[in-house]
């Protein structure tokens, strides 16, 4: 499948009971299934080139409905520790 446009957004995990600020909005990720990978900001491309051009092909998983999840840690830095997981939605082969 070509990908045309990309949607992107950042979000934080919070409390059902949080309040949301003026101006955004509450985003409920269902539970799912997820292939997840560790990459770094200097390598992300190639990344996702090996997720979707190697693994997953040669996988026994197809990537499901949901959203794609980039999920920077606590311990983040972009100088000092520029590591984040990518977290793709999968369910078996038909």
């Amino acid at each position: 499948e070509n990908m045309t446009s990309l949607h992107y957004m950042a979000g934080v995990a919070v409390g059902e009971q949080a309040p949301i600020p003026e101006g955004m909005e509450t985003w409920i990720l269902e539970a799912k299934s997820y292939a997840v990978f560790e990459s770094d900001l200097a390598t992300l491309g190639q990344a996702f080139d090996e997720i979707f051009g190697s693994w997953l092909p040669q996988s026994d998983f197809q990537q499901a409905e949901g959203p794609l999840l980039e999920r920077y840690g606590e311990d983040f830095d972009p100088q000092t520790h520029p590591v984040l997981r990518i977290y793709v939605p999968i369910k078996p082969k038909a």
